[in-house]
């Protein structure tokens, strides 16, 4: 039986973002990306880093939140 390669790549993306999603709530600790090097930053949810920024332990770059975006989102298996 041949497998639909574009559903089975969106079911694997979705089990990516349930995983994610259950690691955030549980440990409160959300996966995320540099917005400069690309590389995984894992952030602690349990402190307002709003005001305070994330720095990257990889390349060093400061920046808010919203420069170190999620590795998974929902909706980021719609692009696929």
């Amino acid at each position: 039986m041949k497998r639909n390669k574009k559903e089975f790549k969106k079911k694997l993306i979705k089990d990516q973002i349930d995983m994610q999603e259950r690691i955030s709530s549980q440990a409160e600790v959300n996966v995320c990306t540099c917005g400069n090097c690309g590389l995984i930053i894992f952030r602690d949810m349990t402190i307002d880093q709003s005001e305070s920024g994330v720095t990257c332990p990889h390349c060093l770059m400061e920046g808010d939140v919203s420069d170190h975006p999620d590795l998974w989102w929902e909706g980021c298996s719609e692009d696929v």
